[in-house]
């Protein structure tokens, strides 16, 4: 069962010029190890503020994103990382969805 995974980040007002930058590092470690990309949306209109970044991805299954959960928990690097990371994200709340549409 394919399921699409959404990250919905809360981002410091001033800091929106160094997002990106960010994402970019935290790229790095899901591309180690095998996280699919994400595509990434900044709100405008609708239940988040215009300060809300959202991303999303699709996995192949519910066992794809633990094997690769596990990995990225795992890696003090990156555990580092999203410790640094709070100056730029408020809060984070993560969604998972089933796909039923056509991949």
């Amino acid at each position: 069962m394919r399921i699409m995974h959404r990250i919905i980040h809360h981002i410091t007002p001033d800091k929106w010029g160094e997002v990106m930058e960010w994402e970019a590092k935290f790229k790095e470690f899901d591309e180690k190890y095998g996280a699919p990309p994400f595509h990434w949306y900044r709100a405008m209109i609708g239940a988040e503020t215009t300060d809300t970044l959202i991303g999303e991805r699709e996995w192949e299954s519910l066992a794809q994103i633990e094997i690769v959960s596990e990995k990225l928990g795992a890696d003090l690097d990156r555990q580092k990382l999203e410790a640094d990371s709070q100056v730029i994200f408020l809060d984070t709340r993560y969604e998972f969805y089933a796909v039923l549409g056509p991949a």
